[in-house]
């Protein structure tokens, strides 16, 4: 494969060749790698595999979002969620979040109309629906989302509990029957729409939240940081080579 020379900034998203495992080194076929743009740093380019490819493949690929529409990201405050809600505005939705507390202002800042806080509030078909929704937390009942869902309205299951994934699985065809469409996204890795998020990213369009750095030798701590439930954004394991 022609395209890389030694020397070259690349990122690679390892989840199909065996994972990293917090290696400093790794073996990966050539054509797992992106060339990273020389805008983006290594910390923004660590981040971006796998969260912000299942987010543009879900909103762009198999949710087919278009300008104008609303869109629901139900789980907004995780990786998949916080890139999810970019790309959404960044195709011209109106974007509503559901999210935890510490997270709402964060996705205020990043442009969503309404965020809710779910400790104290839920959504509501008599309030608001949706042309789009995103289902990545949680085990929310299939049906409460196709009520949440306009005519001709898609939910895309992108994470969630086993069970709810088994759910949309299962009976997303059978609840599809109709206009409004419940489907699972299995999200694979992409090198094109890796390429595609480190460039929207090094453009500015997206942004990549960084929480915490740990250099390798504090992976353990960085591990138990991220158990606590204190992280909002990434958390990066910076190697000694870089």
């Amino acid at each position: 494969m022609s395209g890389f020379k030694k020397g070259d900034h690349i990122l690679a998203d390892l989840s199909s060749s065996g994972m990293g495992g917090f290696s400093e080194y790794a073996v990966v076929p050539m054509n797992q790698l992106v060339l990273k743009p020389q805008e983006l740093t290594f910390q923004s380019a660590a981040a971006l595999p796998v969260a912000s490819v299942a987010a543009l493949q879900g909103i762009r690929n198999l949710g087919k979002v278009q300008k104008g529409e609303k869109v629901l990201i139900y789980g907004a405050g995780g990786g998949v969620g916080i890139y999810a809600t970019q790309l959404a505005i960044y195709y011209g939705a109106h974007v509503s979040a559901l999210c935890g507390t510490k997270h709402v202002e964060l996705l205020k800042m990043l442009g969503a109309e309404r965020v809710l806080n779910y400790k104290l509030e839920d959504v509501d078909p008599k309030v608001e629906t949706y042309d789009l929704i995103l289902a990545i937390n949680g085990n929310y009942p299939m049906r409460e989302y196709k009520k949440l869902l306009n005519r001709n309205g898609r939910c895309i299951c992108i994470g969630g509990s086993m069970k709810q994934i088994i759910k949309f699985m299962l009976f997303g065809g059978f609840m599809s029957l109709g206009n409004k469409k419940l489907k699972v996204l299995m999200s694979k890795p992409n090198t094109k729409d890796l390429e595609e998020m480190s460039n929207l990213v090094a453009k500015g369009h997206i942004k990549t939240i960084l929480d915490q750095h740990f250099p390798v030798s504090e992976t353990i701590n960085a591990i138990q940081y991220l158990k606590e439930g204190s992280a909002v954004g990434k958390v990066i394991i910076e190697m000694n080579t870089i």
